[in-house]
């Protein structure tokens, strides 16, 4: 029989996982988490009381960082995957159809009177394959109370996993904000899809960082510790949801949706602002603290990284208020946009036209016609819209500022 402070047997089985089945082996399960094991007797068993099998309320912990939590059986797997559909369960379920498993923890049925060859019980294995809780079941009706169970995994510590983690956490926070730095100087340069591409690497580093800062608190042996490590986690979660909105701006803009992408650029921007009431990150050579780390109230100044995001974007957006202002004056001034060289160049054609006007009645016709074939020709390289040259007429033959509109183009 398999006691606390005894090396948990190794095995590897065949279960459920997330809808699927493979092949789960103890080992591999170790190292940087606490797996807890739950045998029962078999599927569809439910309590009294609620209605629901034991397993429910142990899906609960399979929200938690660091924990792998295993239900272990004599069913099969496809009475597993209908156990989980029927109960909406998280849980992993593993097949011990020969039950061999059972018997190497000692929890095999005494009797199988009543059909089943596995007794309930749990196990807590800590990440170095120790056994630090066992509860076995006098019955069939007999349930671990959950607050022991919470106990002996809160009770599990380990200074230099703790400290491991966090460094390596540390390490990929480092590589998302030096990402997200990226991602800014493409934005400024209007590279939307390469911008958003550096963004969701730095998701992606992010979410890394938040793992391991995860795992650093669950073996944290100091509340100092872990105080200054949840600190830290917060501090990236609110990266984390920044540049998420950032990369689906970017992503708004790249689609030419540049309203869309405005208002989620805000919403970033908010969130960011977030990061100056929050205490960045511990250096790697100041963890563990000897002190607890308040989460709060932290110095705006000191958070380079903020300050310089907050920065880049203001310059960005400096330069994007000022394009819309140029073209909104241009729209409503309601002129043509015409330098004095162009001016003096249209006003010249313009004199030589009227020149030609003056000679015969047929000339003025072919002199109207290579006017305004001149004309064209001089809007495609000038940005010119449109000029419009009426035909000489009795009326308008002695002005010839009376004889045109003008340029009406505009840019």
């Amino acid at each position: 029989m398999v006691s606390a402070g005894d090396t948990a047997p190794s095995f590897e089985l065949p279960g459920v996982v997330d809808g699927e089945q493979k092949q789960i082996a103890l080992d591999e399960q170790l190292d940087e988490q606490i797996v807890i094991l739950v045998f029962y007797p078999g599927d569809f068993l439910t309590s009294e009381k609620t209605g629901q099998p034991f397993l429910s309320e142990i899906d609960l912990l399979t929200m938690q960082a660091g924990l792998a939590v295993f239900g272990i059986s004599t069913d099969s797997i496809f009475s597993h995957r209908q156990f989980i559909t029927e109960y909406s369960l998280s849980v992993p379920l593993l097949s011990d159809i020969e039950g061999a498993v059972s018997e190497s923890y000692g929890v095999s049925a005494e009797t199988s009177d009543e059909g089943y060859l596995t007794t309930r019980a749990v196990f807590v294995v800590d990440h170095t394959g120790t056994v630090v809780y066992r509860w076995t079941a006098s019955s069939l009706a007999d349930f671990p109370a959950l607050s022991q169970l919470h106990d002996a995994i809160d009770a599990v510590a380990d200074v230099d996993l703790a400290t491991t983690s966090y460094c390596d956490g540390y390490a990929a926070y480092e590589e998302g904000t030096e990402r997200f730095e990226q991602a800014l100087t493409r934005v400024d340069e209007r590279e939307w899809v390469p911008a958003e591409n550096r963004f969701n690497e730095a998701l992606d580093a992010f979410e890394t960082a938040i793992s391991e800062f995860e795992t650093a608190t669950r073996f944290a042996a100091e509340t100092a510790t872990a105080t200054s490590v949840e600190a830290a986690t917060k501090y990236v979660e609110t990266l984390t949801r920044a540049a998420r909105w950032f990369a689906e701006a970017a992503d708004a803009f790249a689609a030419g949706e540049g309203a869309i992408g405005e208002s989620l650029q805000r919403d970033a921007l908010t969130q960011l602002s977030e990061t100056e009431s929050l205490q960045t990150p511990l250096d790697p050579t100041e963890f563990p603290p000897s002190e607890p780390v308040d989460g709060s109230g932290a110095d705006p100044a000191g958070d380079e990284f903020a300050v310089e995001v907050q920065s880049s974007l203001s310059e960005v957006d400096h330069a994007k208020s000022q394009a819309s202002a140029e073209n909104q004056a241009e729209r409503s001034s309601g002129s043509p946009v015409i330098d004095d060289e162009e001016l003096e160049e249209i006003t010249a054609e313009l004199e030589a036209h009227t020149e030609n006007t003056a000679e015969t009645q047929d000339g003025r016709a072919s002199g109207a016609s290579d006017s305004w074939r001149a004309m064209n020709e001089r809007t495609d390289t000038t940005d010119v819209e449109q000029i419009d040259l009426e035909e000489p007429t009795e009326s308008n033959e002695t002005d010839s500022s009376e004889r045109t509109d003008g340029p009406t183009h505009s840019r």
